[in-house]
């Protein structure tokens, strides 16, 4: 499993890469010890770009990551393949008022672009 962070004063950038099905227990601490790390809370970007689909375990992990920042009314912004967005709707996920799918990197990066006009 490969993972990329980067947190910034607005966001945390979290990147996810699968090796194998297997790693869905990794995932679900990561993803635990992100929510736990949010003592200020901020929206988390998820970038899933790079996977074909998500499994079982994985959208467990991402639906607590999602119900979490809802309850402290962040958004997580997920980039996802065309593949990750039918199983986001699949598992319901995009149903968590929380999360923000994005079409693809270019629809995140103009939204990103106009959030940042408007607060200058």
């Amino acid at each position: 499993m490969a993972t990329h962070q980067i947190k910034t004063s607005q966001f945390v950038y979290f990147r996810y890469q699968r090796d194998n099905f297997g790693e869905s227990a990794a995932l679900k601490q990561k993803i635990e010890d992100l929510v736990s790390e949010l003592e200020d809370p901020r929206d988390v970007i998820l970038d899933l770009s790079s996977l074909a689909i998500i499994n079982t375990g994985e959208a467990r992990a991402f639906a607590q990551l999602a119900v979490a920042l809802k309850s402290m009314g962040k958004l997580l912004r997920v980039i996802p393949s065309s593949q990750v967005r039918r199983s986001f709707a699949g598992f319901g996920l995009h149903k968590i008022g929380s999360v923000v799918l994005y079409d693809d990197e270019q629809a995140f990066v103009r939204e990103v672009k106009k959030l940042a006009g408007q607060a200058s």
